[in-house]
C-alpha cells in the first residue's frame, strides 16, 4: 500500500519547523521537515510524487520561501505550495500568490487552522 502524500514544511526557524511537524503528525498528517529552502529542494527533489503540499516559510536567509518556490517549479510546475510568515519583508498576499501559492497563512495561526486549511488544500479544494 503507498503512503499518503507528505506535507513538506520550510522554516528556518526550528522550534517553528518542530512545532508544525508535531501538530500536523498529531493531526495525521505524514511529515518531512527542512531547516532551509536548499534542503528543501533537496528533499523534493528525491521523491516529488510523495509530497503533496509544501508549506513554507517567507522569509528564510539564503534563499527565501519565493526563490525556494521558483526552485520547485523549476522541476514540478504543479507543485503545491503555501506560503506561511510572519511578516512578509515586502511581499504582499497578492504577489505571494502569483507567485504560485495556494495560499499564505499568517503566522501565529492556530493549530486547527493550519491543520483544516492543509487538509483543504490537499484535497484540491
Amino acid at each position: 500500500m503507498d503512503s499518503p502524500p507528505s506535507v513538506l514544511i520550510v522554516d528556518d526557524d526550528r522550534a517553528i519547523l518542530r512545532l508544525f511537524a508535531l501538530v500536523l503528525q498529531r493531526a495525521g498528517f505524514a511529515v518531512r521537515t527542512a531547516a532551509s529552502g536548499r534542503e528543501a529542494v533537496d528533499i523534493y527533489r528525491q521523491d516529488p510524487a510523495q509530497i503533496g503540499l509544501v508549506l513554507l516559510d517567507v522569509r528564510m536567509p539564503e534563499q527565501n520561501g519565493p526563490d525556494t518556490l521558483a526552485a520547485l517549479r523549476a522541476m514540478n510546475p504543479a507543485v503545491r505550495c503555501c506560503f506561511i510568515t510572519g511578516e512578509s519583508s515586502g511581499h504582499t498576499d497578492e504577489d505571494l500568490l502569483s507567485k504560485g501559492a495556494l495560499a499564505v497563512l499568517k503566522k501565529p495561526i492556530s493549530h486547527d487552522d493550519l491543520t483544516l486549511t492543509l487538509r483543504k488544500l490537499l484535497a484540491g479544494e
